[in-house]
């Protein structure tokens, strides 16, 4: 769901300030294209790691 919204904002605003954006559009690919090939250590790694950093990224911009 994160990959697709991102997307389709992408769409209306090519510079928003997200860090990884196209990584995140590409885990997005991957999870809906390539489900039985989902490395599920991976994806829970970038919920823990990277998914915190997001949300101050988009809180900040809605906050502008």
């Amino acid at each position: 769901m994160i990959g697709e919204a991102l997307n389709n904002t992408l769409k209306i605003n090519k510079n928003l300030p997200i860090t990884d954006s196209k990584k995140i559009k590409a885990t997005r690919n991957i999870i809906v294209h390539d489900y039985d090939g989902i490395n599920y250590r991976i994806i829970w790694n970038v919920i823990n790691d990277h998914l915190p950093e997001l949300e101050k990224e988009v809180k900040a911009i809605l906050n502008d």
